[in-house]
């Protein structure tokens, strides 16, 4: 929605919060993060490259491998 309106406030608070929230010591907060935030972003190839220029490349990179690559 940030992304839509343009509202670059509104989309820096959401860039901090997932990023803080993934930094967290907390896998009830990591999992949250991962299937509210970053799953549905992978699932949106346009979102998704939207979005990867606004975080660490570490930390999007990590999550794609996590979320979207097959085990084994």
């Amino acid at each position: 929605m940030a992304l839509q309106e343009d509202n670059a406030e509104s989309l820096k608070k959401i860039i901090d919060y997932v990023s803080w929230a993934a930094a967290q010591d907390s896998d009830d907060l990591a999992s949250v993060v991962d299937l509210a935030f970053f799953l549905p972003v992978f699932r949106d190839a346009s979102l998704s490259s939207q979005l990867r220029e606004h975080f660490s490349p570490q930390l999007f990179s990590d999550k794609w491998l996590l979320l979207m690559e097959q085990p084994g």
